[in-house]
């Protein structure tokens, strides 16, 4: 068994889905997923969950706006 430290970023569940995927596909390894966003869905399926902040992505008029991540980053 290895102990394996995940990094899970992103405010989708698309990453999520991935990471709940390789613990499925290997479920003898033991994992930490570390992140920000939505990898708090990881700790309700019984993971350990290291929780890290992480930018966000603001999105205006279906666009990512440059200036407004970059504000909610400085923030």
């Amino acid at each position: 068994m290895s102990r394996i430290v995940y990094g899970v970023m992103g405010d989708s569940l698309g990453h999520v889905s991935r990471a709940l995927a390789v613990a499925q596909e290997m479920p003898q390894h033991d994992y930490l997923f570390v992140g920000g966003g939505t990898v708090s869905h990881l700790e309700r399926q019984g993971h350990r969950v290291c929780h890290m902040p992480v930018m966000g992505t603001e999105i205006e008029n279906a666009r990512v706006s440059v200036l407004g991540t970059l504000l909610g980053a400085m923030r």
